[in-house]
């Protein structure tokens, strides 16, 4: 009998899951209140990782996967302590909580600085290189292409602007807003600020593209409601 009851007991009790500690770090009591990670892919050593932007290691809570912020990397050598230099190199701040503020008060930069990691800076979403600037001392990008030694007949900057040329010959001109040319939402029935009618105070027209607008005049906006009310169906 008591077999019996022993094996009912195991087979009503729930299963544990199986959690490999590897060189993780146990929580201590004053993290339990602190967040756990989840990175699938970044192995915990980028900054939009919560444990590695507070500038602790991943402990058991997290859920990551392929973690390389742990004890085991870190050292001379460590992929830890590396990408900590690289990311400091480039930003003094990048592991200050007001970082964004930071940059700001102690910035001696004026104008147009980049952060490209791997375009090189030669691509438009550079702010140097769309600007038709190259990159100054203060930029904290990474193997730039964007310089004057580039600029010459055969510079990689000089293909690029070409290449860019060729796809659209207005690639380097600055876009300006034109107030009333209409918008193009589709999820924000033009009732956010970033709908460029609704934060300019004006109501959407036939030139917009949006979807499901509730940013109509006064009128239109009547005339609306009454269609909607008169397609529901009468019980």
């Amino acid at each position: 009998e008591t077999n019996v009851q022993d094996a009912d007991q195991k087979m009503s009790a729930p299963p544990t899951p199986s959690v490999t500690t590897e060189d993780k770090s146990p929580p201590n009591p004053s993290e339990r209140k602190t967040k756990s990670c989840n990175c699938p892919r970044s192995r915990c050593i980028k900054l939009y990782c919560e444990c590695f932007q507070s500038g602790r290691h991943c402990s058991v809570q997290c859920r990551c996967k392929k973690c390389k912020n742990t004890s085991l990397h870190d050292g001379h050598n460590g992929a830890r302590t590396r990408a900590i230099q690289n990311l400091l190199s480039r930003n003094p701040y990048a592991f200050h909580k007001n970082k964004h503020l930071m940059e700001k008060m102690n910035s001696k930069a004026k104008g147009i600085n980049c952060r490209c990691v791997k375009s090189q800076c030669l691509k438009l979403y550079c702010d140097c290189f769309q600007s038709g600037k190259v990159c100054g001392e203060y930029c904290m990008c990474s193997d730039c292409m964007n310089t004057v030694e580039e600029s010459g007949s055969n510079g990689k900057r000089t293909r690029a602007r070409s290449l860019c040329l060729m796809r659209n010959p207005d690639a380097f001109k600055k876009r300006v807003k034109q107030v009333g040319a209409g918008c193009s939402c589709k999820n924000s029935r033009c009732l956010k600020k970033y709908c460029d009618c609704f934060s300019s105070g004006l109501g959407c027209t036939s030139k917009c593209t949006c979807k499901d607008c509730e940013n109509l005049a006064p009128a239109a906006m009547k005339a609306k409601r009454a269609q909607q009310a008169d397609n529901i169906p009468k019980l």
